[in-house]
């Protein structure tokens, strides 16, 4: 298990001899409605690239409820396309 100081993001390592996963980074991010939600939408992005930036040597897959419509140009799907365009999501 990989310490996260955030009761909306987990993530599990799992190592082997010569393959290093941070086996699933799991996310449960706020419905868009405010500016005080996409802030703490903002955050929990930064959370798991930093979560990322830790592990670069890791494997990542991300999943969870993000609460997002890719069919839809709403502020957090344009976060979160952007956040994983910058990551190689």
């Amino acid at each position: 298990m990989v310490v996260v100081d955030s009761r909306r993001v987990c993530a599990i390592r799992m190592e082997l001899d010569k393959f290093n996963l941070l086996f699933f980074i799991n996310v449960y991010m706020p419905y868009e409605g405010s500016d005080i939600l996409t802030a703490i939408f903002t955050d929990q992005l930064a959370t798991v690239e930093n979560i990322i930036n830790d592990h670069l040597h890791c494997h990542v897959i991300v999943g969870g409820d993000c609460i997002v419509d890719f069919n839809r140009f709403w502020t957090h799907t344009a976060l979160l396309q952007n956040f994983c365009e910058s990551n190689c999501l």
